[in-house]
């Protein structure tokens, strides 16, 4: 599972907090126990949401997922619209191909989309 996040305040928001949250209080119990997750963050800041990136971690661990840290981006300067367009493609394009290159291999989709492959 490949998790985005902002970063507001050096913390991830509530409502992705809620995300990691809410499942394990409904049927079933802990859907996220040993699933593998990367996570990626986006802040204005020059850390590239680091901060929310890192309790999110802590949120999806205690939730049962196996985060792999190795595999994380953060993308920094994220408000300023032509630094997105530039340098936030190659990051993503990179973790896609890492997360793609790690899965087993599997019947492609039609497209071959890796998010229509999972």
């Amino acid at each position: 599972m490949l998790f985005a996040t902002p970063e507001f305040n050096r913390s991830v928001p509530g409502y992705v907090k809620d995300v990691v949250d809410w499942p394990g209080i409904r049927v079933p119990r802990r859907p996220l126990l040993n699933k593998v997750c990367a996570l990626m963050s986006a802040s204005p800041d020059r850390h590239g949401g680091v901060f929310a990136r890192l309790e999110l971690a802590e949120l999806l661990r205690r939730a049962g997922a196996c985060v792999v840290t190795d595999l994380d981006v953060a993308i920094g300067h994220a408000n300023h619209e032509a630094i997105v367009h530039r340098s936030a493609t190659t990051p993503i394009e990179r973790l896609l191909a890492r997360v793609e290159a790690a899965l087993p291999e599997r019947p492609r989709s039609v497209s071959g989309d890796l998010v229509q492959s999972l």
